[in-house]
């Protein structure tokens, strides 16, 4: 029900030499995906990939067996839906009680917001508590954290409050970058404010067995790209 065709603004660029191409410092070549029959609220898009890549899949079914890495990897997308995690072990507990090597505990946490110096303040270690404000909870504001501390918030619940050491993550702009050799201790973070995260290259896709195939972009590509001579 979808098809993949050029941005219009794009189509101006195919008589543009290769290595002309090559100098620009922005993307000029964008292609769009649009429908290709009226679309329901909430249906399921559909977009050919190609023959090829058909008959790729289906050889990667009919051949594939678990390998260890599969049985035993647990992905951060698992472990966030997971009840059993729901209340979150210290670095102490997981010393005896690790997580699995390939994920780490992220908190959503917007340090430009705390990073004001205060009697509580030194050069090397500063706190701050936890308060939601309107787009905490932003992919923006995601960064690895520590859990240093649990606590009940209050005995009539059994919601708990996690003390965390949030740090750097790449990316980040400088009024969010934490400096170098400083402790920043946040207390009273919910737990909706922590998840998991996969680490860089560990995530599902990048098992050994994962399926691998770039998708079919058919006839889409202009006759004068098609530089290379056929091979019979």
């Amino acid at each position: 029900n979808v098809k993949l065709r050029w941005w219009s603004e794009s189509i101006s660029y195919f008589n543009t030499p290769i290595l002309e191409l090559q100098q620009f410092s922005t993307a000029q070549l964008m292609m769009e995906i649009v429908a290709t029959r009226p679309i329901q609220k909430g249906e399921e898009l559909y977009l050919d990939y190609g023959a090829e890549w058909t008959t790729a899949w289906k050889n990667h079914v009919e051949s594939w067996s678990p390998s260890e890495e599969d049985i035993t990897h647990v992905s951060s997308d698992v472990m966030n839906g997971d009840a059993k995690y729901d209340v979150l072990w210290t670095e102490k507990e997981q010393q005896s009680t690790p997580y699995p090597t390939d994920v780490f505990t992220s908190c959503y946490y917007e340090y430009s917001n705390y990073r004001h110096p205060n009697k509580e303040h030194s050069e090397t270690k500063s706190f701050a508590e936890w308060k939601p404000h309107k787009g905490v909870m932003s992919a923006r504001n995601l960064r690895p954290c520590l859990i240093v501390h649990r606590e009940l918030e209050d005995f009539s619940t059994s919601r708990h409050l996690y003390t965390v050491r949030v740090m750097n993550r790449p990316g980040l702009g400088e009024a969010e970058r934490i400096p170098k050799g400083h402790f920043h201790i946040v207390a009273k973070v919910p737990r909706e404010a922590i998840i998991f995260s996969d680490k860089t290259y560990t995530s599902d896709q990048h098992l050994l067995t994962a399926f691998r195939k770039e998708i079919g972009l058919g006839e889409l590509f202009p006759e004068q790209w098609k530089d290379l001579l056929e091979r019979g």
